[in-house]
């Protein structure tokens, strides 16, 4: 008699979405669990014109977060847990498709967060920001958390970005040739986070 190990299969993932790699978008799902392919991010302070982002590590059931996509597939395995779709720190999740957003919210399109005029709509799963109730103030920055400052209605270039930060410091935002470039580490990316 031969023993040996059987193949483990991999688990299919319980939401998927095609991405764009340095993408954000918004995130609300009726089970939490762990996500692959993104980063999560939930709004932590905003001051005129700016709303700022802080990473987070596991999805929680009913939440509704901004993603940045690090792959071209964003992937979200269940843990088990349920919720309805809720609201975070000024974010409004939704599981409902064509969720109109009412005038002087914001929605997230091409990276930046743009007011609606009351006709615009999110999809299922998606959220939108309601600015008033987003906590005000800069935040205190926590060791081994990514920060992002990302400017509303555009103001800061093609990306939204306002400034990106990290756990060690400040990242330098500038234009090479005609393109924004992202210096961190003494490395060189684009908006998309792509390494030139």
């Amino acid at each position: 008699m031969v023993f040996g190990l059987l193949p483990v299969e991999d688990p299919t993932p319980d939401y998927t979405r095609t991405v764009e790699v340095g993408r954000l978008g918004t995130l609300c799902l009726p089970f939490g669990g762990t996500v692959e392919g993104a980063e999560l991010f939930e709004c932590v302070g905003s001051e005129t014109g700016k709303v700022y982002l802080g990473s987070v590590t596991t999805l929680a059931a009913g939440v509704p977060y901004i993603f940045q996509a690090t792959a071209t597939e964003l992937a979200v395995y269940s843990d088990g847990t349920t919720a309805s779709a809720g609201n975070h720190n000024g974010l409004y999740g939704t599981f409902v498709d064509e969720t109109v957003v009412a005038a002087g919210n914001y929605i997230l399109l091409n990276n930046e967060l743009r007011p609606s005029d009351g006709n615009a709509k999110v999809n299922a799963n998606r959220a939108y920001l309601v600015m008033g109730e987003v906590p005000v103030g800069a935040p205190q920055q926590m060791p081994g958390r990514r920060y992002i400052g990302m400017s509303v209605q555009g103001e800061n270039g093609e990306t939204g970005f306002e400034n990106i930060t990290a756990p060690e410091g400040q990242v330098l935002k500038t234009i090479v040739n005609g393109q924004l470039v992202i210096i961190r580490g003494g490395e060189m990316f684009n908006a998309q986070g792509q390494k030139l």
